[in-house]
């Protein structure tokens, strides 16, 4: 699968998960990302776990009642292989959430995960 040429806004950043099945020899190409979240008044549920696996099957973590408060990443990769990442732009703006953190641009589960190449791209930090 390739995923190109996206631009974004995302208040818990990209999450990719191959809990049941797996993901395999997938490319983002020229992906830009600007993770903010905004006062609790935009009408959202947040702020939100970092990762949520509801409502997927597998493990389950209800967010409301089993919430994982990782730091948020800006791409969070699992049960994946041969994942390659070309130009790939994470920008954080402002601060986050109560209970929520920023994390790391591109944070990779290297139990389940292997083969990941990053090449370009690049991560900002704003205030």
């Amino acid at each position: 699968m390739v995923l190109e040429n996206i631009t974004a806004q995302s208040e818990n950043g990209i999450f990719i998960s191959g809990r049941v099945g797996g993901v395999s020899n997938l490319q983002m190409r020229n992906v830009r990302l600007l993770l903010q979240q905004r006062p609790n008044n935009n009408g959202s549920w947040g702020p939100c776990p970092s990762h949520s696996y509801w409502p997927t099957s597998g493990p389950r973590r209800q967010w409301a009642s089993d919430p994982v408060w990782d730091p948020v990443a800006g791409v969070f990769i699992e049960y994946a292989t041969g994942v390659t990442m070309d130009d790939v732009f994470v920008s954080f703006v402002g601060a986050a959430k109560p209970k929520n953190a920023w994390g790391e641009c591109v944070q990779v589960d290297g139990n389940s995960t292997s083969g990941v190449v990053q090449r370009g791209g690049a991560c900002e930090r704003g205030g």
